[in-house]
């Protein structure tokens, strides 16, 4: 602030800001529901009809090639950084009225390693295999 700006002036300037920070944040909220409006019109019905489009805007914006692997399967070829797969994320969930915060908590990461099993669970897979006429006390110490 320099000597000759007053109080009211920067009060004013605060409030101008926030009004004008209010219009983009509305601006922003409508935005995602033109988007969706806006795909559906340009012919794309279902976010799996719009993927490779978007895919193909994603990589014309980030530089980054597309591929298709031997399985069929379309990706991006060297994303080293991640920056398309992330950009065709955020695309996605924005066409499916989703935050990333709410995408991770609806699918959580499951653990790649098996939870180990409760005495409960071990002693009822032992009963299991002792029923089919193996050994118990080998099939309590094998779980």
């Amino acid at each position: 602030m320099t000597p000759c700006h007053t109080f009211g002036e920067t009060k004013m300037q605060t409030i101008a800001n926030k009004i004008a920070l209010f219009a983009a944040l509305e601006r922003f909220a409508s935005a995602r529901v033109l988007l969706i409006e806006q795909v559906i019109a340009a012919g794309y019905p279902t976010l799996e009809a719009a993927r490779p489009a978007i895919m193909e805007w994603v990589s014309e914006k980030t530089g980054v090639a597309i591929k298709v692997q031997g399985t069929g399967r379309v990706v991006f070829d060297n994303d080293v950084t991640g920056s398309a797969r992330q950009s065709l994320r955020d695309v996605m969930l924005m066409l499916e009225g989703q935050t990333r915060r709410e995408a991770a908590a609806a699918s959580p990461e499951v653990s790649r390693k098996a939870a180990p099993l409760t005495k409960a669970q071990r002693e009822a897979v032992a009963a299991l295999i002792a029923a089919f006429g193996g050994d118990r006390k080998a099939a309590r110490s094998a779980v």
